[in-house]
C-alpha cells in the first residue's frame, strides 16, 4: 500500500448482543446502493464486539467435511473466521461504514495462530475497520479481528479489501514474478465442483451471490460463480496440516491473485525453494497463481504488541 492514511476519528467500541441475520445482509446486497462516499471524507475507526460466542462441536464437524479433515481435538485453522463472520458482516452492513459489501474486493488475508482453540471453547470476538489508504488501484481498507479466550488472544485475522477506483482501471499483474506458477511444484490435484460455493455457504453462512450460481454471479459481473476465498485457503491449509505442518505459533500472509471460477480443476503446489513455508493454489490449465500463501514464525512479532492488543480489548 502507498499513500497517506486519512484522518480518523476513534469512537468507543460497539458491543452487540443481537446481530442482524446474515440472510438479511446478503439479500440486501441486491438492492443496496452506495451512499456517494468521497475518499476525501473522514472515516471513523469502527470497532464492534461480541462476547461469549460458543463453539459448537457439531458445526465444527460439518465444516471439516466441507473444508478438509484435521486434528479432532481442536478447531480447523480457518474456522475462527466462521465464528467472526456474523460480527464482521454486521459491521460492514452498518450505517457506520459508508460502502457496500458488494463494492469491496477481498484481495488479501493474514492469520495468526497464538494458541489452539478447542471444539467446545467460549470466546470473545472484536472487529475493527481501518482505512482508507490510497493504493495503486483504489482505496484499501483493513478489517482486523481478534478471537480471545479468557481475555487472551488465541487467533487474529487481518482482511484486506480493495474499493476499486474506476479512474484507475489497471489490470493487476498476473504474470511476471508474482503470477509465475513455475516457482511452484504441483503436489496434488484439487477439484472445485460447481456447487462448492453453495456447500461452503451452508457451513459458513456466507451466502454472497457471487459464489452461488451463474445466474446470481452475473448480477455482480461474473460469468460463472467463484469459490469463496476462505474456502480455497482452508482447503490449502488442510493439506499442509495433513503433511504434518504445525500452524500453532505461525503467521500466514495470503494473497488472492485471481478468482477460482467454478467448476475448477486446480493444483495445490509448494514453492520449489521453500516447501511447506510458501504454497499456492494454481490453475491447472492456464498455469497461473490463484491463491498464494507464506508462513512465518510469530516470534518475529513482539510480545509487547500482543499484550497491547489484549490491554486495548479489556479497556
Amino acid at each position: 500500500m502507498t499513500g497517506t492514511e486519512l484522518a480518523i476519528r476513534t469512537p468507543a467500541a460497539v458491543e452487540l448482543e443481537q446481530l442482524k441475520p446474515l440472510w438479511r445482509i446478503y439479500a440486501g446486497m441486491v438492492f443496496k446502493r452506495e451512499s456517494g462516499w468521497n475518499p476525501k471524507d473522514q472515516v471513523p475507526r469502527i470497532v464492534y464486539r461480541q462476547k461469549r460466542v460458543r463453539i459448537m462441536p457439531g458445526h465444527v464437524a460439518a465444516y471439516r467435511r466441507v473444508c478438509g479433515e484435521g486434528p479432532r481435538d481442536r478447531v480447523p485453522p480457518v474456522y475462527p473466521h466462521i465464528l467472526a463472520t456474523p460480527l464482521q458482516l454486521n459491521l460492514l452492513d452498518s450505517d457506520d461504514f459508508p460502502l457496500t459489501l458488494a463494492g469491496l474486493v477481498h484481495i488479501g488475508q493474514a492469520i495468526e495462530w497464538h494458541d489452539a482453540l478447542r471444539v467446545d471453547d467460549v470466546v470473545d470476538i472484536e472487529c475493527a475497520m481501518n482505512g482508507p489508504h490510497d493504493s495503486e488501484h483504489g482505496w484499501m481498507f483493513r478489517l482486523d479481528t481478534w478471537v480471545r479466550r479468557a481475555g487472551h488472544v488465541v487467533w487474529k485475522e487481518e482482511i484486506s479489501f480493495l474499493k476499486p477506483d474506476p479512474d484507475r482501471r489497471v489490470r493487476p499483474k498476473r504474470r511476471g514474478k508474482e503470477g509465475d506458477a513455475t516457482r511452484f511444484v504441483p503436489l496434488l490435484h484439487m477439484q472445485f465442483p460447481e456447487d462448492s460455493g453453495r456447500r461452503y455457504a451452508r457451513v459458513s453462512g456466507d451466502w454472497n451471490p457471487i459464489h452461488l450460481s451463474a445466474f446470481t454471479a452475473r448480477r455482480f459481473g461474473f460469468r460463472q460463480p467463484i469459490a469463496h476465498g476462505m474456502y480455497s485457503l482452508a482447503r490449502c491449509l488442510a493439506v499442509l496440516e495433513a503433511r504434518g505442518v504445525e500452524l500453532a505459533g505461525k503467521r500466514l500472509e495470503a494473497q488472492f491473485r485471481a478468482p477460482v471460477m467454478l467448476p475448477a480443476f486446480s493444483n495445490f503446489s509448494l514453492s520449489n525453494q521453500y516447501p511447506n513455508a510458501i504454497f499456492a493454489l494454481t490453475d491447472a490449465r492456464k498455469g497461473r497463481i490463484l491463491v498464494e500463501g507464506k508462513l512465518t514464525d510469530l516470534n518475529s512479532k513482539s510480545n509487547g504488541q500482543v499484550q497491547q492488543d489484549e490491554e486495548r480489548f479489556s479497556g
